[in-house]
């Protein structure tokens, strides 16, 4: 429940089943615009590939599609049978009715 104007920490979950590593996973969160915002509570760091940072800098923190905020995160590197989560603390500054969070990612290359 997230209570008006009282940031409210909820983790995203994730896990990988695979007998693989997942390199840059990409995650996905969409909510309401109009009804929350949001603050990643970690820092994602960047992933170092033969010396050289990734840049990732083109990638937003968000992209308001129409009423909804899709918020994409990358995690460098999700291990085989690995999981963690991201903490992500919302704030709602009005009263209002349910509030729509949807996650996904998208399965490696």
């Amino acid at each position: 429940m997230i209570r008006v104007g009282t940031p409210s920490t909820f983790n995203l979950a994730y896990g990988n089943t695979g007998l693989n590593d997942a390199y840059f996973a990409r995650l996905w969160l969409t909510f309401p615009t109009a009804n929350l915002s949001y603050q990643i509570g970690t820092t994602l760091t960047q992933p170092q590939i033969t010396g050289n940072p990734i840049d990732v800098s083109a990638v937003p923190p968000d992209v308001k599609v129409g009423s909804q905020t899709i918020v994409p995160l990358i995690v460098p590197v999700v291990p085989a049978g690995g999981s963690g989560s991201i903490p992500i603390v919302f704030t709602a500054p009005i009263l209002g009715t349910d509030i729509p969070l949807k996650t996904w990612i998208n399965p490696a290359a």
